[in-house]
């Protein structure tokens, strides 16, 4: 049996995060929001984490990338810059 891969852990970029602006109100003080979650081994790296304010996070896990995602443009262009796009059922996938 094959060990689950480790997924990268950076504690120094996720602290970094909270520093910076979200990307829809870009107001400081964000949360880093895991595009493939911690639980699904989603690592500490630009391509998996967007700064996004605390209403904007709690909004994205009540309702999901693609509901947050019409509400706010700008989300589907970050994660599109990022290298994930949204496929016809909403779910995340690796452009």
């Amino acid at each position: 049996m094959n060990p689950k891969p480790k997924r990268v852990v950076d504690r120094k970029f996720l602290d970094e995060h909270h520093k910076a602006n979200c990307v829809v109100h870009r107001r400081p003080g964000c949360d880093p929001s895991h595009i493939q979650s911690r639980g699904a081994r989603g690592d500490d790296v630009p391509e998996n984490v967007l700064p996004l304010c605390n209403d904007c996070h709690r909004y994205q896990h009540q309702h999901g990338w693609l509901a947050l995602s019409e509400r706010h443009p700008e989300v589907a262009w970050e994660l599109e810059a990022r290298g994930w796009r949204l496929d016809e059922r909403g779910r995340l996938r690796r452009a």
